[in-house]
């Protein structure tokens, strides 16, 4: 017969697992991932700069939550990948999505040595060189002619920190069941219950 102290432990690591997993998957499904790309025009520094933005989930006018640039020419001096939005001072920060293509944008963000452009008004799309703020020393499409987004391949589970916070209590109480099992069978093996049988010779 199973006990009641057997079960709880199942119940318990179950319901923390679905809800864990809601807690989990949430986040991914709030978020529109796309990747960028432009090339050198008019700058210094041939080659492509691209990455990635992150974007709220929807159709509508939207503040980037998350810009990276994974790949720049090596002699823009940058170590790579950027977290722009930590690495910059933004300034402007604009995407327009229509049934999920962005359709514009305006983002500018600089600090005292560099500067990041896309669609500018007056920039264009432009990364500089590290440590010449000009925005010709780089990597510079005056009429982002060159600039192109493209939606990226969903995640289908948002796998930052804040995201696998929730696991880790499920993880103790694994550990926890797992320790429990281990103490009922050493009892098991050290007191076994002890059957007496009696019968009588027939003969």
């Amino acid at each position: 017969m199973i006990k009641l102290s057997q079960i709880l432990p199942l119940v318990v690591v179950g319901g923390a697992l679905a809800t864990s997993l809601v807690a989990w998957e949430k986040p991914a499904q709030a978020i529109q991932l796309f990747n960028f790309s432009f090339n050198n025009v008019e700058g210094l520094v041939n080659g492509t700069v691209s990455g990635t933005l992150e974007l709220p989930n929807g159709n509508g006018i939207f503040a980037a939550k998350s810009v990276k640039i994974n790949s720049a020419p090596a002699a823009l001096g940058y170590t790579q990948p950027v977290d722009v939005l930590s690495y910059f001072d933004v300034q402007e920060n604009y995407f327009e999505v229509s049934n999920g293509t962005i359709t514009a944008s305006y983002f500018f963000a600089t600090n005292p040595t560099e500067t990041f452009s896309f669609a500018d008004p007056d920039l264009g799309t432009h990364l500089s060189k590290v440590g010449a703020s000009s925005e010709f020393s780089g990597v510079k499409d005056t009429k982002s002619t060159t600039l192109t987004y493209s939606p990226a391949t969903p995640v289908p589970f948002d796998i930052r920190p804040g995201a696998i916070l929730p696991t880790i209590p499920i993880l103790a109480l694994m550990y926890l069941w797992k320790q429990s099992r281990n103490r009922m069978a050493l009892k098991t093996i050290n007191n076994p219950d002890v059957t007496v049988s009696t019968y009588r010779q027939v003969g």
